[in-house]
């Protein structure tokens, strides 16, 4: 683990502009939405984790959500609501529901894609629908899962950051574990990371509190919503805070088969809701692949997290933060050993390639259907001169990321074979450079030693002589001869 930045972040004044500022910049965590693109596109599945890592899914922009609007509010009021609904056309009525609220949370209100799930309900109510089925077409399944994702959404724009309104969190998590009771397995059980995200967002400590967070080695340490870091909230004066504690006793560390999972469901956030600019769902997605062995992989989701916070994104968990102590906070959990510093990783750059031209070709294509006047309501005639999948980047080419040689790291307690290797020089020049102190340090006091001896004759020779000298002389006696 990246131990390199280990110092205390320092933290400065919460003042209110700040804190509009922070509204801004933190992204929702959870996300899971329900329309006719979201069942269109996990019909092949999900790519795997480096390529939405990349940015390889759809990210329309907000022209097209806007369009698809305008078109949905009309055939929703030219609805004679004295006409009963004919078996089988629930999800051909309620479906426009859902399609032009999750367009309008696209475009960005989440206040009024509540207001049509709201009147979505009504008519649920009015017109008896009512369905036991486990599936994605179950409109009460979609509408519950869709209003308590707008409504998480609402709620983190309008006071969340600073845990306000707490009741609106609470009745989001009620409806989307409502969700979750009519369709345990939709989108592969992504709803459950909602969930638990939302949860992990319930249960951190108060902003305002500005708590510092360390590990059990009193290292600089971020929670995660799937807590394998195990990080405790201390006061402004390093003291372990009452308040709050980060421990495995409620998120035990993820066992293998869980951590696959883990790496599913966040990708899945990813690409299929609001969480691509979230530094706390990347941040997880980091650590589950670290875990995982996938050295690549998490150095490229920590980058992806460094990225965010270099343009300012916030984390959920510390908001207060600034941007250098938060990368520094992400830093700490790198899977490299000590001995690696920036770039430590080179992307691949094929697979980077591949995304920023789909991308580009997804954007002009839908540049020009919008102009033709052509309206996204059905989504597979909108895209039926798309070549290729029009909701995620078919990639087959095998992934390689280069990572520096410093960083480097294997499966092996001991590490990889350059740190054994540096390790075992470090301590044999250790070794020589304590034997050649010893040995100067005798050969010092044996000087000194011999110095002193020298002197101590001298003083004996130079006493003599005057002792000599001052004896007097007899007559007779040989001195007369001198």
């Amino acid at each position: 683990m990246h131990n390199t930045h280990r110092r205390i972040v320092a933290l400065g004044t919460f003042a209110l502009a700040f804190v509009i500022a922070l509204s801004a910049s933190i992204t929702p965590v959870s996300a899971c939405l329900n329309d006719s693109e979201r069942r269109e596109a996990t019909v092949a599945g999900l790519p795997e984790a480096d390529v939405i890592i990349a940015g390889g899914f759809a990210r329309y922009p907000v022209e097209y959500y806007e369009a698809r609007a305008k078109v949905l509010v009309p055939k929703i009021e030219a609805r004679d609501l004295s006409v009963p609904l004919s078996e089988g056309d629930e999800l051909g009525y309620f479906g426009l529901f859902d399609d032009l609220a999750v367009s309008i949370e696209k475009a960005g209100n989440s206040k009024e894609a509540i207001s049509w799930m709201d009147r979505k309900l009504e008519e649920m109510d009015r017109l008896g629908y009512e369905s036991d089925e486990q599936s994605s077409t179950n409109q009460r399944y979609t509408y519950y899962a869709n209003i308590g994702t707008f409504r998480v959404h609402a709620w983190l724009k309008h006071g969340g950051i600073e845990r306000k309104n707490m009741e609106q969190l609470d009745q989001a998590m009620a409806e989307i574990e409502r969700a979750i009771e009519i369709y345990p397995d939709a989108h592969d059980g992504r709803e459950g990371y909602q969930l638990q995200a939302m949860q992990w967002i319930r249960d951190l400590p108060d902003p305002s509190k500005r708590l510092l967070f360390f590990d059990k080695n009193s290292n600089a340490a971020l929670p995660d919503m799937l807590g394998i870091v195990d990080a405790v909230a201390a006061n402004s004066a390093y003291k372990e805070a009452d308040e709050w504690k980060w421990r495995h006793e409620k998120y035990e560390r993820r066992r293998l088969d869980q951590l696959k999972s883990d790496v599913r469901g966040l990708t899945g956030l990813i690409s299929m809701g609001a969480a691509w600019e979230s530094v706390d769902v990347f941040y997880a997605l980091g650590l589950a692949l670290r875990e995982l062995g996938q050295q690549g992989s998490s150095l490229f989701a920590f980058e992806r997290a460094r990225d965010l916070a270099r343009d300012d994104k916030k984390s959920i968990a510390a908001p207060y933060l600034s941007s250098y102590e938060l990368i520094d906070m992400i830093d700490a959990q790198l899977p490299a050993g000590p001995l690696c510093y920036d770039p430590y990783l080179s992307p691949d750059e094929n697979l980077v390639r591949a995304v920023n031209t789909w991308s580009k070709r997804q954007k002009t294509y839908i540049h020009e259907r919008l102009t033709a006047g052509i309206k996204p309501v059905d989504v597979k005639a909108f895209w039926s001169n798309w070549s290729g999948d029009p909701y995620f980047l078919s990639y087959d080419k095998a992934i390689n990321h280069h990572i520096d040689e410093r960083c480097r790291v294997s499966g092996s307690p001991l590490g990889d074979p350059f740190f054994i290797a540096a390790g075992v020089l470090f301590l044999a020049f250790t070794v020589l450079a304590i034997f050649v102190l010893l040995r100067w340090n005798r050969r010092l006091k044996a000087q000194a030693k011999a110095r002193a001896s020298a002197r101590a004759l001298a003083a004996q020779s130079q006493a003599k002589r005057l002792e000599s000298r001052d004896r007097p002389v007899h007559p007779g006696s040989n001195d007369d001869l001198i």
